[in-house]
């Protein structure tokens, strides 16, 4: 009979223990909504792809290398405004937007060279706090002879964003520009 009150406790413990590890912990993306103005093709340029992605302690170096979905730390991702995955509630995360520039937006050609100071990226999403045209950061990833990526991010001065349980976040604006 011992025996068997011990094991019916452990048993107990177990489910329990299980069942609150598997309470819902996440926010399904389709509570993002980023709104997406371009989709370069062939010469073109323009955004890429959305990534949220797990917060970076040292975003000029994580965010210099090319982000794929499903890589790592990639929470949720997207080309075409509707995101894919799932970011965990409480877990603090970046805005990654990754942007080709052609040769007609962003190439000095006098001086042959590509013109990160070009190129700037502004957001807002007051459901992140994010003020009107927020400037975002940016980090060259690549060039060839045709074009430039660049990712522009926002982590929330070295702190991420979080977000609540069930949350729904909609990034209400975000533009990058190309100075020539």
């Amino acid at each position: 009979m011992e025996f068997f009150k011990k094991t019916m406790f452990a048993v107990t413990l177990f489910a329990v223990v299980s069942m609150a590890f598997a309470m819902p912990s996440v926010v399904e993306s389709p509570g993002w909504n980023i709104r997406v103005r371009a989709d370069p093709g062939a010469g073109e340029g323009g955004l890429v792809e959305i990534f949220i992605y797990t917060h970076q302690a040292d975003p000029g170096t994580a965010y210099a290398t090319n982000l794929s979905e499903g890589a790592g730390d990639t929470l949720a991702h997207g080309e075409s405004g509707t995101l894919t995955g799932n970011v965990p509630y409480d877990t603090a995360f970046d805005i990654v937007l990754l942007f080709q520039f052609n040769v007609s937006q962003a190439y000095n050609s006098t001086g042959s060279t590509w013109m990160m100071n070009w190129v700037t990226g502004y957001m807002t999403c007051a459901d992140l706090s994010i003020g009107a045209d927020t400037v975002m950061s940016e980090v060259q990833t690549g060039v060839n002879d045709t074009y430039m990526w660049v990712q522009f991010y926002l982590n929330n001065s070295d702190s991420g964003y979080t977000i609540s349980h069930n949350e729904t976040v909609d990034v209400s604006d975000w533009t990058v520009k190309a100075f020539m």
